[in-house]
């Protein structure tokens, strides 16, 4: 009985990364942090190991601001954290920039450009719930009819300050 105590012990010390799911480009980076954090105090793993432990488990832009540290930054948690979290919000904010500056080039197709938009704002804010949804629809909206020729915009009868109105936050530019 004695014997199967400590070799229960001993594995749960050494438990595998195989209990943990690998990140995706979907999960949130505070998020996965925070449930590696906690299973790595659950197994009682050394800080010290951490780092390496995690490093399998990174992928995409988590993975990019692992491999950008120097060797003694790598060993860091703490480094490493703030590293993928800096890294995080940093591609969020350009995602932001790109969208706010896109522009419909001459012979552009309209649609693409709102695909476009879409796809970026998706990127931007990583909607989840349904009423994010549709706050993105109505943000990309009245980018997508900032973006349109004046001509266009009233051929569509759209009325910019009930659109405007109808969002929440928004501040004219």
């Amino acid at each position: 009985m004695r014997n199967t105590l400590s070799k229960e012990f001993a594995q749960s010390q050494n438990a595998p990364e195989s209990t943990l799911a690998k990140m995706t480009p979907q999960d949130d980076p505070e998020a996965f942090l925070k449930t590696f954090e906690r299973m790595a105090r659950h197994y009682n793993w050394p800080e010290e190991t951490w780092s390496p432990r995690l490093a399998s488990l990174l992928c995409g832009e988590a993975q990019l601001a692992y491999a950008g540290l120097n060797d003694s930054h790598a060993m860091s948690y703490s480094q490493v954290k703030e590293a993928i979290l800096h890294c995080y919000r940093s591609t969020s904010d350009i995602h932001r920039q790109q969208f706010r500056s896109l522009k419909l080039h001459p012979g552009e197709s309209p649609r693409f450009a709102a695909l476009k938009l879409k796809d970026l704002a998706i990127q931007w804010l990583k909607p989840i719930e349904a009423e994010k949804m549709k706050l993105l629809d109505k943000i990309v909206l009245e980018q997508f009819v900032t973006i349109l020729p004046k001509e266009t915009q009233v051929q569509l009868h759209i009325d910019n300050d009930l659109l405007q109105d109808s969002i929440p936050g928004h501040m004219t530019h």
